[in-house]
C-alpha cells in the first residue's frame, strides 16, 4: 500500500516579548528565524486509493502546557431524525493516545448517562501509571537502542529525504509570522487551518 503525504498550509507564530541575541558568527537571517514556531500545520494524507485523511499538527513555545499526544477524530455521525427530543448533534468519536510526559489512552464516545434524557460525550480513560506503571521515557528508549546498536527506532535516510520533500514548499514560500501572547495556543491564524474540518482540541492533561 502506497501512502502519499502532501503539505498544504501552515501558520507561523512568534511569542510576544521573546527575543534572540545572535552569536556574532551566525548569519542574521538564521538568528531571525530561530524563534519562529509552526503554530499549526495542515497535511493531506492520501493513500493510493480513497478514502483520504487530513492531519493537523500544533506545536510551539510558551504554550499553556507541554504535552505530546496523537488524537484521531472520527467523522461526525449522521443525524438521527427519529430521535426527536435530541437538542444537539452528536460529537465525533475520538481516540487519544497520550505519549509525553505521561502515557495513556482515552476514548471519547457518545453514550447515555444515568438520569440524563439524551446521550452526551463521555470519557473512557486508561492511565498507564495506574495500570502497572509508566514505561521508559522516550529518550531513555532511544539511548538504550543506541547502546544496543538497534537502528529500528531511528529515522532512515530515505525517511529523512521524504520529510524534506514534504516540507520543501514551506521552505520555498514561508508564511507570514503572527505574534501571539505567551500562555496562549498561538496566533488566530492557526485556527483558520482547521476551518471546514472541525477545530483544535484541548490536550488531555493528567490530573
Amino acid at each position: 500500500m502506497t501512502i502519499e503525504v502532501t503539505f498544504i498550509d501552515a501558520a507561523t507564530g512568534q511569542p510576544l516579548g521573546k527575543s534572540f541575541i545572535p552569536a556574532e558568527n551566525l548569519p542574521q537571517s538564521f538568528a531571525r528565524n530561530t524563534n519562529l514556531e509552526l503554530a499549526g500545520e495542515y497535511w493531506h494524507v492520501r493513500k493510493a486509493e480513497p478514502p483520504t485523511a487530513e492531519a493537523f499538527i500544533r506545536t510551539g513555545k510558551l504554550l499553556p502546557v507541554t504535552q505530546t499526544e496523537l488524537r484521531i477524530v472520527f467523522r461526525r455521525p449522521p443525524p438521527m431524525h427519529f430521535i426527536a427530543h435530541r437538542t444537539h448533534s452528536p460529537e465525533p468519536n475520538q481516540l487519544v493516545i497520550k505519549l509525553d510526559p505521561t502515557t495513556g489512552v482515552r476514548l471519547l464516545v457518545d453514550a447515555h448517562r444515568a438520569g440524563r434524557r439524551e446521550p452526551e460525550q463521555i470519557n473512557m480513560d486508561m492511565e498507564f501509571a495506574q495500570e502497572g506503571g509508566e514505561g521508559p521515557a522516550p529518550y531513555e528508549v532511544l539511548l538504550h537502542a543506541a547502546m544496543q546498536g538497534d537502528s529500528t527506532r531511528f529515522t532512515r535516510q530515505d525517511g529523512v529525504e521524504e520529510a524534506w520533500r514534504v516540507m520543501q514548499p514551506l521552505l520555498d514560500a514561508p508564511p507570514p509570522v503572527h505574534p501571539y501572547a505567551p500562555g496562549t495556543w498561538g496566533p488566530e491564524a492557526a485556527n483558520e487551518l482547521t476551518s471546514g474540518y472541525g477545530r483544535w482540541h484541548q490536550p488531555w492533561v493528567a490530573t
